[in-house]
């Protein structure tokens, strides 16, 4: 292998890691916005935990502005509409449709979440938007996309049957790198970049993660066993025998994987062994704790590392029992249509495509004028002639494509689709779809539907089609690329190269400060980029090692029809910690945050949505109070059921129903004043007058960081 083959391997990242990363980040988002859509109310309007005036206003007192497109939405149907429009830019992006475009917009979007209320931001949000960012610089369309698919159906040029047993007509790799077609993707700084964050993400967990739980096996145990910090999936397994092994798996990745990926020799083995370890590790993290968008994005980057060797393996396989015989219209459009698009997704040439113009017209076969079937033979590599099977004539390929399989069996209608799609490497899976009971009759329903109208179908399209006149145009099979084209694809390269690498070093630097791990990096000058961005790089998961106390905010209401519940569950209020936290990661690292002294402008309005919703409970009239609120902080140590100590956060009107005689014996003596409400008065809990809401409380300004390395607590 030369220097300029290792060169190669690290700044360039194959365009299907790309495309299926892609899919995977997108899908990461959409999941992170399904819980930001459940708790739209508290985050993202005025009626929730912190009105858009209120943070501009305290944002502009601190001296230090974030920019969100939502801070423009105040009402929650305002705030609904704003993440709807939002979803919309994720699902374009996943599917890859005009991916540039809505890729930009889906960072400007994720930077908009996060910034609204940035008492809510964790290590996820940070890991997102810096991985959003670096990939911007690289074609993530350009493979399992549906923009690489139209640029595909473009770039079919074939006018007759007998093109589609031309190389010719398709794009060689240099051709697709000169020309950025499909499966283009450049040797890049973006790649180091990218490749570069998950090592500097996984080598700082590495180094903070130094507590003995990890060393030991408990550390994800111990993670599970903390109410705020397990997932649902999580709270369930926590006492599984399997979280030990894969304590040490995920800890150990956390060193083996930048090892792997920095390996040049054996690539293909080192990379993929990386990307089953970075899989691993981001689904523990995605499934089992409320980490689940920094999960997620550790599930998308393993998709980048696997190797471009290992693509093309798959990819360009041959198998000799899959190779099919295609027997199409010639006479219909969107056959041929069909026929050239497919070639393009054969990259393991299982397929021949074979017109029916060489059989004679139906019901004039005379003996001798039988056509030759064309076949791929596996020893020649080339397209030889045999005799056609029998049962294959003019009236059946004029009815229905035929697919003739090796050993001269055909398949017809639906059946023969199934056949095309089983050929098609990565396709194997919607053929055996198709084949399912129910779903085959159906199949064949639609394919005789479509059959029927083929005609109809091809004029609509603007393709050839029996019985409509049409001029067909001699047209290069290629287009070459002009030499103003290439020039301006290298300034923008140039501009791209600048762009990224400000960027990356950038984080970098960031991530040194915010961690304190690395190079101890002083300057300043590009702090804006990570603070405007939100990509504070303070990567604390679990660091050094998980909590040992557990910590719930129960609040006990009485509604004006009497009922009586906990808003934060939507059931009956409880001090149990037997049970799994449903609210996700936002609210949990709101909560750690808002309970703490630093922070007690945040109380009051803390204190107003409590006393009239909750995240899960919505009062049937809007705005109006509960007859009665107690609020309490209730604290114990993890894996062990006492001591509990309680902190009556506040009391509106009568205060609750429930909790009162619970907690009267876990109640304790203050050590420091408490942010919200009167938890400097720890007495045990007693009737208390009627409070009457102050609507429009003081604001005090809110403890802001001082840069973006100092991660608010």
């Amino acid at each position: 292998m030369s220097v300029s083959d290792i060169a190669r391997h690290f700044t360039r990242i194959d365009p299907r890691s790309l495309g299926l990363f892609r899919v995977l980040f997108g899908g990461a988002l959409i999941a992170d916005w399904l819980q930001r859509w459940q708790n739209r109310i508290a985050f993202y309007s005025n009626d929730g935990l912190l009105p858009n005036h209120a943070h501009l206003y305290q944002l502009k007192n601190s001296g230090r502005l974030v920019w969100s497109a939502m801070h423009a939405f105040s009402t929650p149907g305002e705030a609904a509409v704003g993440l709807l429009v939002i979803l919309f830019f994720y699902v374009c992006f996943t599917i890859g449709w005009k991916t540039r475009a809505f890729h930009v917009l889906s960072l400007a979007s994720l930077v908009s979440l996060s910034a609204r209320n940035t008492f809510s931001e964790g290590p996820g949000e940070a890991l997102a938007i810096a991985l959003c960012a670096l990939t911007l610089f690289l074609p993530l369309g350009t493979s399992f996309s549906l923009d690489a698919a139209l640029a595909k159906i473009r770039l079919a040029r074939e006018t007759k049957p007998q093109h589609l047993l031309s190389p010719a007509a398709l794009h060689t790799e240099a051709e697709a790198q000169r020309g950025r077609l499909p499966g283009y993707s450049p040797h890049s700084i973006a790649a180091i970049a990218v490749l570069g964050l998950a090592v500097l993400v996984l080598l700082t967990l590495a180094k903070l993660q130094s507590g003995a739980s990890w060393k030991d096996g408990s550390a994800l145990h111990n993670a599970l066993n903390v109410y705020m910090v397990a997932s649902p999936r999580g709270f369930w397994l926590r006492n599984s025998g399997l979280l030990g092994p894969l304590t040490h798996v995920v800890h150990a990745s956390q060193w083996l994987v930048p090892i792997l990926l920095v390996v040049p020799l054996v690539r293909g083995i080192a990379r993929g062994g990386a990307a089953v370890l970075l899989l691993i590790y981001g689904l523990t993290y995605g499934l089992l704790t409320r980490y689940a968008l920094f999960g997620g994005c550790f599930v998308a980057l393993a998709a980048l590392v696997i190797a471009h060797d290992t693509w093309d393996r798959f990819a360009t396989k041959h198998v000799a029992k899959r190779v099919r015989t295609v027997i199409f219209d010639v006479d219909c459009g969107i056959c041929f249509w069909l026929c050239k698009t497919l070639r393009r997704y054969d990259t393991a040439g299982h397929l021949v495509f074979q017109g029916n113009g060489e059989f004679p017209p139906s019901g004039s076969e005379e003996p001798g004028t039988r056509p030759m079937l064309l076949f791929r033979d596996d020893k020649t590599k080339k397209i030889v002639e045999r005799p056609m099977p029998e049962g294959i004539d003019s009236a059946l390929v004029e009815r229905t494509v035929v697919v003739v399989r090796p050993d001269g069996s055909f398949a017809t209608r639906g059946a023969a689709v199934v056949e095309i799609f089983r050929a098609l490497p990565g396709f194997g899976w919607l053929g055996l779809a198709l084949s399912l009971p129910g779903i085959a009759a159906l199949r064949d329903r639609l394919y005789d539907v479509v059959a029927r109208n083929r005609t109809k179908l091809s004029v609509e399209m603007g393709l050839n089609a029996c019985g409509v006149q049409s001029v067909t145009k001699d047209v290069p099979l290629k287009d070459p690329v002009a030499p103003s084209t290439e020039l301006r694809f290298r300034a923008q390269a140039l501009v791209r190269e600048i762009a990224v690498a400000t960027i990356a070093i950038a984080i970098a630097i960031q991530s040194f400060q915010a961690n304190g791990v690395g190079p101890k990096v002083k300057t300043t000058a590009l702090e804006p980029v990570t603070w405007w961005t939100r990509a504070t790089s303070r990567w604390d998961v679990l660091v050094p090692e998980p909590p040992a106390l557990e910590s719930k905010l129960v609040v006990d209401v009485v509604t004006k029809t009497d009922r009586k519940l906990d808003t934060m569950t939507g059931t009956e209020a409880t001090i149990s910690f037997d049970r799994p936290y449903r609210l996700g990661g936002q609210w949990a690292i709101y909560l750690e945050r808002v309970t703490k002294e630093d922070n007690k402008a945040l109380s009051d309005a803390l204190r107003k949505y409590l006393t009239r919703r909750g995240p899960r409970y919505e009062p049937p009239e809007q705005n109006q109070m509960f007859a009665g609120t107690d609020a309490f902080w209730i604290t114990k140590p993890a894996l062990e059921e006492t001591p509990i100590t309680a902190e009556r956060l506040f009391r509106h009107a009568r205060g609750g129903a429930v909790l009162n005689p619970i907690v009267a014996p876990y109640v304790t003596t203050p050590q420091t004043t408490s942010p919200i409400g009167r938890r400097d008065q720890r007495e045990a809990p007693r009737p208390e007058p009627d409070l009457q809401e102050d609507e429009d409380p003081k604001e005090q300004p809110l403890r802001f960081p001082e840069s973006p390395g100092q991660e608010l607590q």
